[in-house]
This record gives C-alpha cells, sequence and structure tokens, in this order.
C-alpha cells in the first residue's frame, strides 16, 4: 500500500511555492477585476508581498505615439512617477521593447545604472537586489514591459526567477488583450449613440407603433425637450404642439408607401417657424428581424434664404433689363421737353403767372431726370473702385451723415464692433451709400424714438464653407414690416413712403451683390427690422 493510500487527508493539497501560490492569485484576480489598471495594481502587490519584490513598474507602450507609459508602478520615488513615460530603445525598459528579449542585472549595487535607484525598504543590501526585466508580448509583438527589483535570498536562483516572470508576462500580456476585446466592444455597443449625438441633423427613432425609442441632441435642440422626457411616449403625445411635423409622422405610419421625404415647419413660442427637411426610412435593429423607423430632420433656414435670394436676384436681374430700356426712352422726350420748356420761359419772360408754370414744368422734369438716374443706376453694371477697407469705418462714416435724422427722432445708437477692425475688399463709397440708405430706412421707422443696434460679427463659411465671412446686422425697434411688404421690399419702386422712389433698396441690393455678398431682412410688425448684410472677409 502507497504512502498516500496510507496517510489520506480529507484536505486538497496546498501549494508548496511561492511562485506557484504567487500564480494562483493572480489568476484569482485576474477573473474577478474587469478594470485593467486595478489589476495590474493587485498584481504588483502579490509580487511584493509572494515574489520578494522591492520595486516594479508594469510599462505599456502606446501604439500611436509609440511611447512606453507607467500604468503602475510599486516602491519608485515620486519623481521617477511622475516622468511616466520612456521612449523605445531608452534605458533598460525601453531595450528590452527593442530587441524583444529579457534583460536580468545581478545585482543593482554593482552595477552603475542603479547607483542612484533607491528602494521601498531602504534596510535591505542593495548588493542582493536583482532586477529582472522581461517583455509582455502578444503574438511576438512587444506590447509592454514587466520590471522588478527583487530582494534574493540563498536559495533562489535568477533563472527560475526568470522563468517565473515570463510565465506572469504572458498572463499580464493575454490581460491586456481580453480587456482591449472588452473595450472594443463596450466601444462598438455606444458608437451608434456617439453617431447619433455627432450628426448635425435632428433624428427621431421610433418602434413600429410610433414610440419614441430615443432622439438625439440635435433633435432636444429643434424642439427644445429632453430626451428623457420623451423617451417611451408615442408621437401623438410628444409632437401634439407641431401640426406639420404631426401630419408627416400620420402619414408615415399610416402609409407604407408613403414618400421618402416631406416640408414642413416647427414652430417653437418666442422664435421665428423654422423649415424643416424630413427623411425617413425603416430599419432592421437587430438580428432577429425587429424593425424601427427612423427620422431625419434637417434644419433648411439656410437653404431657404439662399432660394429667396437666387429668385429675388433672378427678378432683379430681369427688371434691370427692362429698367435701362425704358430709362433711355423716358429720357430722350424729357429732355425735349425741359428744353421747349426754357425756351418758352425766356419768351413768355413777362407774363409771370405762365412763366410760374413753366417752372414747375422744368423742376419737374428735373425730378423725373433723376428718378430716371436712379433707375439707371439700378440697370448698368457698377464700376467698383475696390480696395481692403475697413467695414468699421466705413459704417462709423454712414452713421455720421444720418446723425441730424438720428438725433432729430431721439433714437439711441448701439454698436457691437470686435476689438480689431475687419476688412473688406470694397468700394467704400458704395459701401456707405448701402449703409446710409438702410440707417435712414431705420430712422423712418422710428419716428417716436428707439434703439439702432450695430454689430459685426464673423460668420466662417456663409455661403460654401470655405471662405470666411463678415455679416452686418443693423436692427431697429420701429414699427416693422408686414409679410406682404418683405416679399416685395427689393423690388423697384416698391416704397411705404410717401416721397419714396423704391429704389434705395433694390440698388443697394445690387451694389452688394456686385461685392459678391447677400443681403437679408427679417420683420415683425410692432417689434422691429434686421437687415443682415454679408460679404466675403479680407
Amino acid at each position: 500500500m502507497t504512502d498516500s493510500q496510507t496517510n489520506p487527508s480529507s484536505e486538497p493539497a496546498r501549494p508548496d511555492s511561492p511562485e506557484i501560490e504567487a500564480l494562483l492569485a493572480i489568476s484569482e484576480k485576474l477573473g474577478a477585476s474587469r478594470d485593467l489598471s486595478e489589476t495590474f495594481q493587485q498584481i504588483m502587490e502579490i509580487l511584493a508581498s509572494r515574489f520578494g519584490m522591492e520595486r516594479g513598474t508594469l510599462t505599456l507602450l502606446d501604439r500611436e505615439t509609440k511611447d512606453l507609459i507607467i500604468r503602475v508602478a510599486h516602491g519608485l520615488t515620486e519623481d521617477e512617477i511622475k516622468r511616466g513615460k520612456y521612449k523605445i530603445g531608452e534605458g533598460i525598459t525601453g531595450k528590452v521593447v527593442e530587441t524583444g528579449g529579457p534583460v536580468v542585472v545581478p545585482s543593482i549595487g554593482q552595477e552603475p545604472l542603479f547607483l542612484n535607484r533607491t528602494g521601498a525598504r531602504k534596510n535591505i543590501d542593495r548588493d542582493k537586489i536583482a532586477f529582472l526585466c522581461v517583455p509582455l508580448k502578444l503574438e511576438n509583438e512587444v506590447v509592454g514591459v514587466l520590471s522588478v527589483d527583487k530582494v534574493r535570498s540563498g536559495d533562489d536562483t535568477l533563472e527560475s526567477d526568470m522563468r517565473f516572470l515570463t510565465i506572469i508576462a504572458s498572463i499580464v500580456a493575454q490581460a491586456v488583450r481580453v480587456h482591449g476585446a472588452i473595450d472594443e466592444i463596450v466601444s462598438l455597443k455606444h458608437l451608434p449613440d456617439r453617431i447619433l449625438a455627432g450628426m448635425p441633423d435632428g433624428v427621431l427613432v421610433f418602434d413600429t407603433a410610433g414610440l419614441l425609442l430615443t432622439v438625439n441632441p440635435a433633435a432636444e435642440r429643434i424642439f427644445r425637450f429632453r430626451r428623457e422626457d420623451v423617451k417611451g411616449i408615442h408621437y401623438e403625445n410628444v409632437f401634439a404642439g407641431h401640426p406639420g411635423i404631426m401630419n408627416v409622422l400620420d402619414r408615415i405610419f399610416d402609409d407604407p408607401n408613403a414618400a421618402a421625404s416631406f416640408e414642413a415647419h416647427v414652430a417653437i413660442p418666442g422664435a421665428e417657424p423654422m423649415p424643416i427637411a424630413i427623411t425617413w426610412s425603416k430599419l432592421d435593429a437587430d438580428s432577429a428581424g425587429n424593425r424601427i423607423i427612423a427620422v431625419n430632420l434637417q434644419d433648411i433656414t439656410r437653404l431657404k434664404r439662399l432660394e429667396r435670394q437666387w429668385r429675388r436676384s433672378q427678378r432683379l436681374a430681369a427688371l434691370g433689363t427692362m429698367a435701362a430700356g425704358v430709362a433711355h426712352e423716358i429720357r430722350n422726350p424729357l429732355g425735349g421737353i425741359r428744353g421747349a420748356s426754357q425756351l418758352l420761359a425766356r419768351e413768355m419772360s413777362k407774363e409771370k403767372r405762365l412763366k410760374d408754370f413753366l417752372d414747375v414744368i422744368v423742376r419737374e422734369v428735373d425730378r423725373l431726370d433723376r428718378t430716371v438716374e436712379q433707375l439707371l443706376d439700378f440697370a448698368r453694371p457698377m464700376k467698383a473702385d475696390t480696395a481692403p477697407i475697413s467695414i468699421e469705418d466705413v459704417i462709423d462714416r454712414a452713421l455720421t451723415l444720418s446723425k441730424t435724422e438720428i438725433e432729430k427722432n431721439g433714437i439711441r445708437v448701439f454698436k457691437n464692433f470686435p476689438s480689431r477692425k475687419k476688412l473688406v475688399d470694397a468700394d467704400a463709397s458704395q459701401l456707405t451709400q448701402v449703409f446710409l440708405n438702410l440707417f435712414l430706412n431705420a430712422t423712418q421707422a422710428m419716428r417716436h424714438g428707439g434703439t439702432l443696434a450695430v454689430s459685426i460679427r464673423e460668420d466662417a463659411g456663409l455661403a460654401d464653407g470655405k471662405e470666411p465671412f463678415l455679416s452686418v446686422e443693423i436692427t431697429d425697434t420701429g414699427c416693422g414690416m408686414p409679410p406682404n411688404v418683405l416679399d416685395h421690399l427689393f423690388m423697384p419702386f416698391f416704397t411705404t413712403r410717401e416721397n419714396g422712389t423704391g429704389l434705395g433698396l433694390a440698388v443697394s441690393h445690387r451694389i452688394i451683390e456686385e461685392h459678391g455678398g447677400s443681403i437679408d431682412v427679417a420683420s415683425e410688425e410692432g417689434k422691429g427690422t434686421t437687415f443682415v448684410v454679408s460679404f466675403r472677409a479680407v
């Protein structure tokens, strides 16, 4: 009968080696923790308590920067920990990464490289401390380094210590692989949320029953609600206050063959109605074939504004061609009428009453001639003497020219200009004419006082997203204009002023257009008007 049969034991055999104890303890820690830094820290503590480690570091290689970064340190000085990074080939740790092979220093007390090295326990004989440095490898690629200062006893051999640390390094490398895979899975799991969060367009995600599953931040901004407040609620309850959106969603959920795109307006109290382009599609949400309905909402305010500007430019171009011909046809007869009236007045100089009538004819002909001149200014290509000029200086000059009307009506002027002057390539005289016309229009709208605010802002790429634009906003607190007036505001001969010709804004539009810019307006009756003039910055 064997010894094992004669001496049975009810308890499992305990490991008789501190190395095996350390391996078992490390394996338990690896299975219990999902945090890589926490796992590394526990491994270093086990090596310190069961392997006789005086100091140690676990260093990982950053794949992008190629820096060696200390992830966990035991027994290092504060200065050493603060350093934190090494380059490949730098020091023993860097050499291990460069060569892919381990390094052993039998005694740090005899090695000049370690003369200034201090340990956690200073009463240990430095000649009895060995330094061991082994690479962490995954498929022959070095991903980091495990290095320790080990307090040697008489029974230790550096060869067995190195074999043990190589096993530990292999376990740690696999932990790096596993935790990296977990991080990647978690990252992929949250990838759709990150994509949604980064989209500039609003996104609504519904199940096929119409319950709102999620929305992205852009949709939250459009509708001014929070995702947590609307999640799981039927769209009829979420969008009851938005009839345009409700109409589109009803069609999407009622008709499987509904059009793929729609347009609607979002009306938020206190804000201008926002035109929205809506597209939608059905998607497979998971492998089981469950479907979701994704609705994309694009703010097309800027697109609609550009469409309005384009249509206005087309109309004005056609009118300009017609105006040129009409002006010449009118001017010639006017010249004849004026000349004949002057000759007739000279012949009838003694007939005072008849002479007065003829003087009226001459004056009215001159007034018509000025109108024709303005019409020609609108129609003919403008010769601009362009140069880099300060837009602030142009605005200040136009305000000075408007000073009499501003003061007469008791209007306060506020300016919001950048700290540094902004330059545009333009004709100073023509731009002064534009701003003077806008300021005088504002004073006409504020006969009983008010506020005129002029501000300049930089707009990165109003037209094509590539060139910086400057925008000048001119806001008055006057009577405002109804929509039917706004629709015709830049048309020649359209005016709401008793003595106006209706050509000032049409000519201003032409000037800004010739400078490669744009002019737009927003107004509300009883609240005021804002003109926005934009052009490329130098």
